[in-house]
């Protein structure tokens, strides 16, 4: 705002260590940021990364059935899918078409 161009966004260390645990991941996910635009595509992780989190807590609180339910009708939140080194991001789509 200064007039000073923007400094680049340098990752914590918490982020080197997710990154270097899925490196084929990181380096899909750097391209399609260069490809769409580091927003849209964040923005999808984390969606995906919340919808995950929430059908966790409901398994946990009300079982399997009302899992699968929530799963079904949250299907637009699943909006991204790697998995790599025994590690998972995001959630799948409750219908099996992911790619």
């Amino acid at each position: 705002m200064n007039g000073e161009p923007a400094k680049p966004l340098t990752p914590s260390g918490a982020v080197d260590q997710r990154r270097a645990a899925m490196p084929l991941v990181a380096h899909i996910v750097d391209q399609w940021r260069t490809q769409f635009g580091a927003a849209f595509v964040d923005q999808q992780m984390a969606t995906a990364q919340q919808a995950r989190r929430e059908h966790a807590q409901v398994l946990a609180q009300q079982g399997q059935a009302a899992a699968d339910r929530w799963h079904r009708a949250n299907a637009h939140r699943c909006t991204f899918l790697a998995q790599e080194n025994g590690r998972v991001l995001g959630m799948p789509s409750p219908f099996g078409k992911n790619l």
